[in-house]
């Protein structure tokens, strides 16, 4: 439009394109592309085709009606090499995005795998963290909840006078501890009731209860027999008639 009419409103949308074109490129990192050959490559030939374009075809013409050569201008535009350049850097530009789309699924498809992957391995994670939770929960309940409810019970019978029951000593180090300890007093407890009987303590204990049972019980029939031997005589007198 701008070659046949040679007005400048013809160029607004060429030159917002170039300054976009060079804002793009600025943005653009190719650093980043190294780790993607194929759109580097894609990239690359676009930026060259486009540079084909505006520097050897567009620019010209446009220099061209600005310096009143506008017949040599449609010359160059009627040779349709610039159509050419056009389209090819269009589909270039296509195939691009194309390529991009699809480096982006599969980056997406990457990234949902590693999500998958991250949450079975927190699953995993919790699921060890609860074993070993109940493992330690086992060992807790082997090494101190069990050795103290026996150490208990055996505790209780020593104390209800199962003085023959040995505590046992199992379980940590304190609750062993605990356990000898209880075991030496029932141990010293038992040797001392040994003791008493080997020594006749016992047997004299029960020869002085012998003594007193018998004291109560002679004692009591004795003085009831007196009293009957004296009541005797006062029963006939009071039986006998009255003079």
């Amino acid at each position: 439009g701008y070659i046949i009419t040679a007005d400048p409103l013809f160029l607004v949308p060429y030159e917002r394109g170039v300054t976009e074109q060079a804002e793009a490129m600025e943005v653009l990192d190719e650093s980043l592309l190294l780790d993607y050959a194929d759109l580097y490559a894609l990239v690359t030939a676009v930026t060259d085709t486009a540079s084909v374009w505006h520097d050897d075809i567009a620019q010209p013409e446009v220099d061209l009606v600005s310096e009143g050569r506008r017949d040599q201008a449609i010359a160059m535009v009627s040779t349709g090499r610039g159509l050419a350049v056009f389209d090819r850097l269009g589909t270039e530009v296509e195939t691009l995005r194309s390529a991009i789309e699809r480096e982006r699924d599969v980056s997406r498809n990457a990234l949902s795998r590693r999500v998958d992957i991250l949450f079975v391995a927190s699953l995993i994670g919790a699921l060890v963290a609860l074993s070993v939770a109940l493992s330690l929960w086992v060992l807790v309940r082997r090494r101190v909840v069990a050795p103290l409810e026996i150490l208990a019970a055996q505790a209780e019978t020593v104390a209800g006078g199962r003085l023959d029951t040995p505590i046992t000593a199992d379980g940590s180090i304190e609750i062993a501890t605990v356990a000898r300890s209880a075991e030496q007093i029932r141990v010293q407890l038992l040797g001392e009731i040994t003791a008493a009987y080997s020594t006749g303590m016992v047997a004299a204990e029960s020869a002085e209860r012998s003594r007193l049972a018998g004291e109560l019980h002679d004692d009591p029939i004795q003085v009831l027999t007196s009293a009957q031997w004296q009541l005797e005589p006062l029963t006939i007198a009071l039986d006998a008639p009255q003079r």
